[in-house]
């Protein structure tokens, strides 16, 4: 266009030259005829920026990894002239990624609409602006353009795509709170109560008389209340560490993607064996969601959607802080990329302490570095169980090592 409009007005000077020089009114008609060339291109671009109209819309507006989703744009010229040359450009999904818009050029006749439909894949978890980011229109001799401010638009708006990571169907993985929840249920049966009697005192006011120790307050000429020691269900830990990794690009987001899917559909295995789900996170604070039945896990894959793996954090520390408290029959589950010498010692030091966990380390390939194996083969004699999860490799195979 630039090498066109620079032609176009020296083809003016050209004919004004030639007139004053020659005297000839035909260069002058000639110079006439660009004048009114220039002044209905400026017009057109006005009519256009004036009369643009479009609208957009996103089916369904949320996503599980695997689906697709379907993006339309209506390109809209409601008036009796024509829109000679329209370029769009909009982000997809794939635009997060490799930083590159989509474009798509086209010319409106009068009264007409053009829609334009991209499918995009949801090949992994995460938060995406998506939908039409600017316009830019010509003249219909191609010698001018403007952009078209969206912003300026009242009914303009980017649409926030959530894809949430996808619940992989586990094999039946071995968890301590699932026997201690056994343990529990055979005290249950054993009695007439969901509470067995630890101790006794004397009767308070308010006191339920189905706790009156009968018997003994015979014996002693005084009402006696039994105390019982409740049975809380156990419940399944899942520590997803997501400080950060180190990696950029599609590399991070691959590996991000894999520990969110990695993490929900432990917490969903966990809740198909009856056993609620607590979820922590650590990014630039810390998160604990609980769930307890399988419709609670909407909030987690809202969580793990929008989690940044950007925690400035110590995965060590934090994982020692927290599990200084555990209660028994804890099923933990520590999700991370991280294999250091001092998360070594802390995961030998919870070994010890008797606290059985579990850990699942989500790699890329070219993490499995010759270092990395010989820590994760000392934890292994240490008798800790480990998953090595490869990224682009199935769950399902990688958590049997559990």
């Amino acid at each position: 266009m630039r090498t066109r409009r620079i032609l176009f007005f020296l083809m003016m000077v050209v004919w004004l030259i030639a007139g004053m020089y020659t005297g000839n009114t035909i260069y002058y008609w000639m110079l006439c005829l660009q004048c009114v060339m220039v002044l209905v291109a400026f017009a057109s671009l006005a009519w256009m920026l004036i009369r643009f109209s479009y609208n957009q819309t996103l089916t369904p507006e949320t996503g599980i990894k695997g689906q697709s989703i379907e993006l339309k744009m209506g390109i809209h010229n409601d008036t009796f002239m024509p829109f000679p040359y329209v370029e769009i450009t909009y982000a997809t999904v794939d635009t997060a990624i490799d930083g590159k818009l989509r474009s798509a050029r086209m010319g409106l006749p009068p009264r007409q609409s053009r829609t334009i439909t991209a499918v995009m894949p949801c090949n992994y978890r995460g938060v995406y602006t998506v939908g039409l980011q600017s316009v830019r229109v010509y003249d219909m001799f191609g010698l001018f353009s403007s952009r078209i401010k969206l912003e300026r638009l009242y009914y303009h708006k980017n649409f926030t795509l959530s894809i949430y990571p996808e619940i992989y169907p586990l094999p039946r993985i071995a968890m301590p709170a699932a026997d201690l929840e056994s343990v529990a249920e055979e005290h249950r049966l054993q009695t007439d109560d969901v509470a067995m009697p630890t101790d006794i005192r004397g009767y308070r006011y308010g006191d339920p008389l189905r706790h009156v120790h009968w018997k003994l307050s015979m014996r002693k000429g005084d009402l006696i209340i039994k105390l019982f020691e409740q049975y809380t269900r156990p419940d399944v830990l899942v520590f997803l560490d997501a400080t950060n990794h180190g990696h950029s690009g599609i590399e991070a987001t691959q590996l991000e993607d894999c520990m969110a899917s990695t993490a929900i559909s432990l917490a969903a295995a966990a809740m198909d064996r009856g056993l609620p789900v607590r979820l922590i996170g650590y990014g630039m604070e810390r998160t604990e969601i609980i769930c307890r039945i399988r419709s609670d896990l909407s909030s987690m894959m809202e969580y793990l959607c929008r989690l940044a793996f950007d925690g400035p954090f110590r995965v060590d520390e934090i994982l020692k802080s927290e599990t200084m408290a555990l209660p028994n029959g804890t099923a933990l589950f520590f999700v991370t990329s991280h294999i250091t010498i001092k998360l070594l010692q802390v995961l030998n030091n919870l070994q010890k302490s008797g606290i059985e966990i579990r850990v699942l380390l989500v790699e890329l390939p070219q993490d499995q570095a010759h270092d990395r194996q010989l820590l994760l083969e000392q934890l292994r004699k240490n008798g800790t169980c480990i998953a090595q999860i490869t990224v682009g490799d199935s769950l399902e195979e990688g958590v049997k090592a559990l």
